[in-house]
């Protein structure tokens, strides 16, 4: 027997495939794996209830090797005192791509974004949920369950970018 929630997940999960099955490919394209992983970082904004510009983030990695988990970087947060205002406790610990190393978080927080499409249409994100760590190699990892769940469109348009 199905819950409510499962039926939801079903329902995201299908709308994800829907999107892939949408997409156009270029024909003749000559893919670089090294300049494909460019089109993974973008450019965001963390954004407040009034729809103000909390803090302008660089380089947003849409990682779809995070499988468990989103993170933003504990120094980003702390910086912003609207941000400190959002963290609630957590205990999570997330096995990383090795199988062996982990990262522990004991905050979590949701926020609101901004983030362009491949073409820069900027469309407005609500409650990305993140782990907070310590340490990352960029301030916002967004994995692959909030890709599926939140932003399909905007991965899909910078993947089928990255092969043009």
């Amino acid at each position: 027997m199905w819950s409510q929630a499962d039926e939801e997940e079903q329902i995201i999960m299908n709308d994800f495939m829907a999107e892939l099955h949408n997409v156009q490919v270029p024909t003749n394209t000559d893919l670089k794996t090294a300049v494909l992983s460019d089109y993974m970082f973008i450019n965001g904004q963390i954004i407040g209830e009034d729809n103000l510009t909390v803090a302008t983030t660089e380089r947003t990695m849409m990682d779809t090797g995070a499988l468990q988990a989103s993170f933003i970087r504990s120094d980003l947060v702390n910086k912003h005192p609207y941000l400190t205002s959002l963290l609630m406790p957590s205990r999570y610990t997330v096995t990383l791509g090795d199988g062996e190393a982990t990262i522990k978080s004991n905050k979590i927080i949701t926020i609101n974004m901004i983030l362009p499409d491949a073409q820069g249409k900027e469309k407005r994100i609500d409650g990305i949920t993140f782990l907070v760590v310590d340490k990352l190699s960029c301030p916002i990892i967004i994995g692959l369950p909030q890709i599926i769940k939140k932003i399909p469109s905007i991965f899909i348009s910078h993947f089928v970018a990255a092969m043009a």
